[in-house]
């Protein structure tokens, strides 16, 4: 994970799930009062308001547990290239036949900009034998990492390493 993209979620994630709870503390009162009180059933759409940001604030915060819980795993034997991330869910596992695959590569794309600094991220991809290209593995901070597990991957599979354009430099 990323120092400062964490460093920015902590608080801003604590806000916006504070915020929300305040509203979900006031709000029911204010619904309740509103009907008995008016029969104003309008004040039930402040319910349709909240209920998405309250998923998101859940999603940021399952995000930043798995940030820092998670592992990815990856396994490699003659048959199978497997990618796992544990103990939580998450996106990104997959099984590909090694029998498939022609080429690894390291991908390097923007990650985001604070203050007009550009931080950049590294993505371990595949070449098929399909012509397909596929990402294994995304959000690298770091060249070197990238480089050696795709240096180790392609040694244990007996792939001759030769360029690809639009791949990060050795």
């Amino acid at each position: 994970y990323n120092r400062k993209t964490v460093k920015f979620l902590i608080p801003f994630t604590l806000t916006w799930n504070g915020a929300l709870a305040l509203f979900w503390v006031l709000i029911p009162t204010y619904i309740i009062d509103s009907i008995m009180n008016n029969g104003n059933f309008f004040s039930l759409l402040t319910l349709f308001f909240l209920l998405p940001h309250t998923l998101v604030g859940l999603l940021y915060i399952y995000y930043l547990i798995a940030t820092y819980k998670n592992i990815t795993t990856i396994l490699v034997d003659h048959k199978s290239l497997n990618i796992e991330h544990h103990p939580l869910p998450w996106l990104g596992k997959r099984t590909i036949s090694t029998t498939d695959v022609t080429q690894l590569y390291l991908k390097k794309a923007k990650g985001w900009s604070v203050n007009d600094e550009v931080t950049y991220i590294y993505e371990l991809r595949a070449k098929l034998k399909n012509n397909k290209d596929i990402k294994l593995i995304g959000g690298l901070i770091s060249e070197e990492v990238g480089h050696f597990l795709e240096q180790q991957i392609e040694n244990y599979l007996g792939i001759v390493d030769e360029p690809i354009q639009g791949e990060v430099p050795k």
